[in-house]
């Protein structure tokens, strides 16, 4: 039985609708008040009222001194009474996830539970109430209106709802953008089902599609072997792509095959929000009004985050009000510059994620710097690092786009040429480095460690 085609009208009220196969069903979000284990009851603090709070936060941003109070009632910074913000220490991300109920604030109002992907292999729980959630979707919808004109868009979501905070974001953004959204995600327990994924897609017909950049990819490749790929692509001319590892290199490989803009949608994480979206020009910009954001540079310091400046960024979230971090050490390297696109926020853009970095001849080297070179040629499709325990790389192997007219062995010249690694051309990168785009850090299963003799 074919899907039944929507009509490619505005819906007399905004709604989400999901397709599986050929079942569709109506998705609300659900609020419940959760008990947290472990976590001893606190006192709120004299003053604290969670219904003016969030008329403040509502009416304007949250300034450092409101967000250290909250600080204060959680068992991480119990220690920080007086301290200015200038003075406070870093926050690490291995902290945070080997104890995450150590950054939270007594739960005054309902709140939803929302768990990492773990694609780090910590998960991260959090709690977020519904104004937080709908406060965080309303703020990047205003800056997506702006890379989405010409609406109402029919919205196809690629992301793993069942594991990935992003996917309960998506829906409540386009919520807010009037947009029709289907979950569309081509992965089961079972494995993928591509057929049935082309069958909905087609009868779907998106004008933007959601997902990371791994998935796009696997998609390309796998509906191509289908012959379908050119039908599934005629209809979306937007692509909003998400995840840290998302580099401007992957970003015009995809636009090339898909013949789309792709733009790098948002930044950020389930433990700090989501802290910039992306621009037309390919750009990021911080949010305004969401918090403090600094970057750590090479000789140790910490500075604002401007134009010029290069390093791990830091940030201090200062939207939510039951997960509250200071100065949290994101892992992410970030380079700022200028940005003419007239979007408010500091411009940057992301180089990688530390721990993704590989060494070659003993120097490091971030994901876009290899993406830059091996995506340099319209004819490569993906590739594959691989290295020895100690993260040398020792060979990088690529795949070629069908049909390709230069010969693989140039193309793989160039790229030894200019990295200075061994390359080869394979029939096909390891489906593990594609399909694991299911998860934000899809690239780390880029690199295949071998035991080198």
């Amino acid at each position: 039985m074919m899907l039944r085609k929507i009509p490619a009208t505005k819906p007399v009220a905004p709604h989400i609708e999901a397709l599986a196969g050929n079942t569709r069903w109506r998705v609300t979000a659900a609020v419940a008040q959760p008990k947290i284990d472990g976590a001893s009851p606190k006192v709120p603090p004299r003053g604290h009222d969670a219904e003016s709070e969030t008329a403040r936060s509502q009416n304007g941003p949250v300034d450092v001194e409101v967000h250290l109070d909250r600080a204060l009632e959680t068992d991480a910074y119990t220690g920080i009474s007086g301290t200015s913000f200038e003075d406070l220490p870093l926050t690490s991300a291995a902290d945070v996830k080997a104890a995450p109920a150590r950054y939270m604030t007594p739960l005054h109002t309902p709140a939803m539970r929302v768990g990492t992907s773990g694609s780090t292999g910590s998960p991260t729980v959090v709690y977020r109430s519904r104004d937080e959630v709908e406060e965080n979707a309303k703020g990047i919808a205003e800056r997506w209106s702006t890379l989405l004109p010409n609406g109402p868009h029919r919205v196809a979501s690629l992301l793993d709802h069942n594991r990935s905070a992003a996917g309960l974001l998506v829906e409540h953004i386009m919520y807010t953008l009037d947009a029709v959204t289907a979950r569309l995600m081509p992965y089961t327990p079972s494995g993928p089902n591509w057929m049935q994924f082309a069958e909905a897609v087609t009868e779907f017909s998106p004008t933007v599609i959601i997902a990371t950049p791994g998935v796009l990819l696997d998609a390309e490749h796998e509906l191509r072997a289908l012959g379908v790929f050119d039908e599934i692509r005629s209809t979306a001319t937007t692509l909003l792509t998400l995840g840290a590892t998302n580099t401007p290199a992957m970003r015009r490989r995809l636009g090339r095959s898909w013949q789309a803009l792709v733009v790098d949608g948002s930044f950020g994480g389930t433990e700090c929000g989501t802290i910039a979206t992306g621009c037309r020009l390919g750009n990021l910009h911080s949010m305004v009004g969401r918090g403090t954001y600094e970057v750590l540079i090479e000789d140790g310091s910490l500075v604002p985050l401007a134009a010029g400046v290069r390093g791990e960024l830091v940030v201090t979230p200062t939207l939510f009000r039951h997960f509250v971090l200071i100065r949290y050490v994101t892992g992410d390297r970030v380079d700022a510059l200028s940005c003419p696109c007239g979007l408010d926020g500091v411009a940057f853009k992301v180089l990688g994620r530390l721990d993704d970095r590989i060494r070659i001849h003993g120097h490091w080297i971030e994901q876009a710097g290899i993406e830059q070179t091996v995506f340099a040629d319209p004819a490569v499709e993906d590739y594959q690092l691989v290295a020895d325990l100690d993260d040398n790389l020792t060979r990088i192997e690529i795949s070629l786009l069908p049909g390709s007219s230069p010969a693989g062995s140039t193309i793989a010249a160039t790229i030894e040429t200019k990295l200075g690694v061994d390359t080869a051309v394979v029939d096909a990168v390891s489906p593990i480095a594609r399909t694991a785009g299911v998860v934000k850090s899809w690239a780390r299963t880029r690199v295949r460690r071998e035991v080198i003799r």
